[in-house]
């Protein structure tokens, strides 16, 4: 089963925490031990899993982004600023794959899923595959 979410954004650079959309879809999906591939459907956005700690994860995390140089870049097909977005995007990653047990993501007690807008604001697509894990 598949699904795909359109997450309006709203900055230039954001967090946005889409756990509870991810954990809906599981549940809705009937899937109750597997994996769900999250995969976001862009190059200037990626996805990270970190603390539920509020505004301060989401503070010092685009702080550290903003901190990332700026190099020589050659690809401004998009204008200067806009070769440091992509490759953030590709250090950060596009994708996770997060484990099913028992009907529920299996996430650790503060982990939580975060989609990052990297050249915002607009809205993103990210795609959802619940994968069965394969009986025993």
């Amino acid at each position: 089963m598949h699904t795909r979410l359109t997450i309006p954004t709203h900055r230039k650079r954001e967090l946005i925490d889409i756990t509870d959309s991810v954990a809906g879809f599981v549940q809705q999906s009937g899937l109750r031990e597997g994996l769900c591939l999250v995969f976001v459907q862009h190059t200037t956005a990626a996805l990270v899993v970190n603390d539920v700690a509020g505004a301060g994860f989401a503070h010092d995390f685009l702080l550290a982004l903003e901190s990332f140089p700026d190099l020589p870049y050659t690809h401004l097909h998009a204008g200067p600023a806009h070769p440091k977005d992509h490759l953030l995007g590709a250090i950060l990653g596009e994708s996770k794959v997060l484990p099913v047990v028992q009907g529920a993501l299996a996430f650790g007690t503060w982990q939580r899923l975060y989609l990052v807008e990297l050249d915002g604001p607009r809205p993103r697509q990210v795609l959802l595959l619940a994968m069965a894990a394969p009986p025993p």
